[in-house]
């Protein structure tokens, strides 16, 4: 995603010197946002994470939030939640809002954050099962997602689960539960249908 990106490019730069990186970073700032005003939404949310890491500008949450906003589905909902679930102090509701959203079209990495936010408990009391849901939901999403090898989040998390989430999450659930999370899990899946090779799947009734 975007802050993947932007990372990326500033370690380019970083090894020339600060003075340097600072006006290629300054001159990034002003590309991606010309590219954003005119309709980028790849800039659009390049921006976002420009303002949110102070990069190129002075750090900006709220304009961060403006330009991910307007990125929307196609990754801005997702880079919303991360920002409001990291950010000091973390904002735990709006993030699973985001998540939500992002989850709704089928991002992989946004059911597996829900999953943690579910089973960690930052929404509520613990829910292991609703947790446990959202977390194969993600592996489902990351195996149908084109690309998701080429995500370290999306590979490691939501495909590999390499925390080993899932696995501890069913050894608190009963066999009956377990059984309700697969039929969870199949009902998600009718109704949002996914066509092969897209980025994104579509709710019923959207």
């Amino acid at each position: 995603m975007a802050i993947f990106v932007v990372a990326a490019i500033l370690g380019a730069t970083s090894a020339c010197g600060p003075g340097i990186a600072q006006e290629r970073n300054v001159r990034l700032f002003e590309l991606h946002h010309r590219l954003a005003e005119e309709g980028s939404l790849k800039s659009a949310a390049v921006l976002g994470s420009l303002y949110l890491q102070g990069i190129g500008v002075a750090p900006d949450f709220d304009k961060a939030v403006y330009w991910y906003e307007r990125r929307g589905p196609a990754g801005g909902w997702e880079l919303l939640g991360t920002a409001f679930q990291y950010r000091e102090p973390p904002d735990y509701p709006r993030a699973a809002a985001y998540y939500r959203k992002a989850a709704d079209v089928c991002s992989p990495i946004s059911m597996y954050e829900l999953g943690v936010l579910e089973s960690e408990g930052r929404l509520g009391p613990p829910d292991d099962l609703v947790a446990y849901t959202w977390v194969i939901l993600a592996r489902w999403a990351a195996s149908r997602l084109p690309g998701c090898r080429q995500h370290v989040s999306c590979l490691q998390l939501a495909r590999e689960d390499r925390p080993g989430r899932a696995r501890l999450l069913q050894q608190r659930l009963t066999s009956a539960q377990i059984v309700d999370a697969e039929e969870r899990v199949e009902h998600w899946k009718r109704a949002h249908p996914w066509a092969r090779g897209t980025a994104r799947c579509t709710p019923s009734g959207a």
